[in-house]
């Protein structure tokens, strides 16, 4: 029962910061495509990096990141990828930019009131016991 509130309600995000130049971008659930054309969800105006070079992708078990045939390829921390699963801390690298990857997951509002009932916290403190 607790999977599905889980993977259900819960808030994913993907924050990129474009490191050692100033730049970021945050993603939610719905992921999306980094490249150089304007419809790009993060938009890049390097002539090496393709119009539409990778995709971010959120799945239940986390982040992955997919190659879509860019001429230049992607790189995950200095290997190339086809498609791969990210975590915090990796560095993503397309046609020498580098992006620094932050994986945050918060529960939901939802979530937060389903925990809350199964774990209600005390609005009264207990009487401290002294030891014998």
């Amino acid at each position: 029962m607790l999977n599905d509130v889980t993977v259900e309600y819960s808030k994913r995000e993907l924050l990129l910061a474009r490191v050692p130049q100033p730049g970021f971008w945050r993603l939610n659930e719905t992921g999306g495509v980094l490249g150089r054309d304007e419809n790009a969800d993060i938009v890049l105006k390097e002539s090496e990096i393709s119009r539409h070079h990778c995709r971010f992708l959120a799945l239940h078990h986390g982040w992955l990141i997919e190659d879509l045939a860019a001429t230049n390829g992607t790189r995950l921390n200095g290997v190339p990828v086809m498609r791969a699963y990210l975590t915090t801390g990796d560095v993503v690298e397309v046609s020498g930019v580098k992006l620094r990857v932050n994986i945050v997951e918060a529960p939901g509002a939802a979530l937060s009131r389903a925990l809350a009932g199964w774990w209600p916290h005390q609005s009264e403190p207990r009487p401290m016991r002294r030891a014998a």
